[in-house]
């Protein structure tokens, strides 16, 4: 048996308005989509491939995506990204919306290979594991472009349709945004961080949502976040749930539970649990501690 897609798909509300066009060569399938999505169009998508998308038009004001189950599609779609073989993706149209995108699978092998002669093959195998999105493609649209026209008008053979992949696999993973060599963020994009977490801090925020904050694959993301802070990303916006919560408690006169609702607690029980934990006291007892100050 050949070599396939390996993709599992279910959508609502987006019609295809053109044919779908298609090479297939071996470890390689090119699929150039024209389609349309209404407003409260959503869809799943999930392979077990790796695999790149370029979508030709900017729709990430349209069209938002989460890769986390059950988790809300809020992250602007990508105009180029990498996925890697066996991540879900869901998304959801907030407006009708035409566009044209070229979808990329890859057998494993024909990425790692592509990559190896840079990187090594155990840099490559590593680097195939993690996300890569970017909203500025930049040179890479050009040669998306040219992987488009061959698709619709064969007019080279394979090695010159993997040259091109080839080409955009290797910009994709050549980024600086995709792989950088600072083990730190900078002063700027913590503060970006820390901005997007306190204004969402009522409701779960995955590490992809905070990845493409600073516009990070989550792999370089995770490395990176922990070299600066210490602690993972979820134990890092737990402790600023917590110190918000504190703050709250002391500065204002707002009902405990209503403190622990804005704040995204599942209820009164974990709130007490996590700020014990934060500071040793209950949030019933921090509370009168502040008003005896200030009595």
């Amino acid at each position: 048996m050949g070599f396939s897609r390996n993709l599992t798909y279910r959508t609502e509300g987006i019609e295809v308005t053109a044919p779908l066009r298609y090479r297939h060569f071996d470890g390689v399938i090119a699929d150039l989509w024209h389609a349309r999505g209404r407003p409260d169009a959503c869809g799943f998508y999930a392979s077990r491939n790796p695999r790149i998308i370029v979508f030709f038009d900017d729709v990430g004001s349209a069209i938002r995506i989460t890769n986390d189950e059950g988790g809300i599609a809020d992250r602007p779609m990508a105009r180029i990204a990498y996925v890697p073989p066996g991540v879900p993706s869901w998304t959801a149209f907030s407006t009708a919306i035409g566009f044209r995108h070229l979808d990329l699978y890859l057998s494993a092998g024909v990425a790692q290979g592509m990559l190896a002669a840079s990187m090594g093959k155990a840099g490559a195998a590593a680097a195939l594991r993690g996300m890569v999105e970017r909203q500025d493609p930049g040179e890479l649209l050009t040669v998306a472009e040219l992987l488009a026209t061959e698709v619709v008008v064969p007019r080279h053979g394979e090695l010159y349709v993997l040259g091109l992949v080839q080409a955009l696999l290797g910009g994709l993973f050549a980024d600086p945004r995709a792989a950088p060599t600072d083990p730190r963020f900078n002063g700027a994009q913590m503060r970006r961080l820390r901005d997007h977490a306190l204004g969402n801090l009522h409701r779960r925020i995955g590490t992809a949502e905070l990845a493409a904050v600073v516009e990070l694959s989550e792999s370089w993301f995770n490395r990176r976040f922990r070299a600066t802070t210490g602690l993972s990303p979820q134990g890092w916006i737990a402790r600023l749930r917590a110190q918000r919560s504190c703050e709250m408690i002391e500065q204002t006169v707002l009902p405990l539970h209503d403190i622990a609702l804005q704040l995204g607690y599942t209820d009164q029980a974990h709130f007490t649990r996590a700020i014990r934990a934060h500071i040793g006291m209950t949030p019933g007892a921090l509370r009168r501690d502040a008003q005896e100050t200030t009595a």
